[in-house]
């Protein structure tokens, strides 16, 4: 009975911030936006296009940086498409094998290979825990 509500906190920023986007189509910070939302836009999406937000946001939270950070946004939105992040892990190391799994499967090119609900990843994160 609880509702959950994520918003794009990088909006709030001046908008004079180069990590703003500015089409009439998308707005919010480039590096947090799904690849089947740069190639689709609105249409069609499904939760699965928060969840890889969601993984961006927690591999910032875990490394302290940005799984794809490029400058140029049309560099970045080609980064974001086409090649993979690197491992948290590998980023700080230390971080268990299972938190990689995790990040991993939530900014999977394909949605349909993130989990299917954020009840999914609660769980992972959870078994995560249990496990480390």
């Amino acid at each position: 009975g609880r509702t959950l509500k994520v918003m794009d906190f990088g909006i709030a920023r001046a908008a004079e911030s180069a990590r703003l986007t500015r089409t009439g189509r998308i707005v919010g910070t480039p590096a947090y936006i799904s690849p089947e939302r740069l190639k689709r836009g609105f249409r069609d999406l499904s939760p699965a296009a928060d969840l890889y937000s969601m993984g961006v946001v927690l591999y910032r939270t875990l490394t302290g940086m940005l799984p794809f950070d490029e400058p140029d946004v049309a560099l970045l939105f080609r980064e974001i498409m086409q090649a993979d992040p690197i491992p948290p892990s590998q980023v700080k190391p230390g971080l268990p094998a299972a938190i990689d799994e995790i990040v991993m499967k939530l900014m999977a090119k394909d949605p349909n290979e993130r989990y299917a609900s954020c009840d999914e990843v609660k769980r992972a994160l959870i078994r995560a825990s249990v496990l480390e």
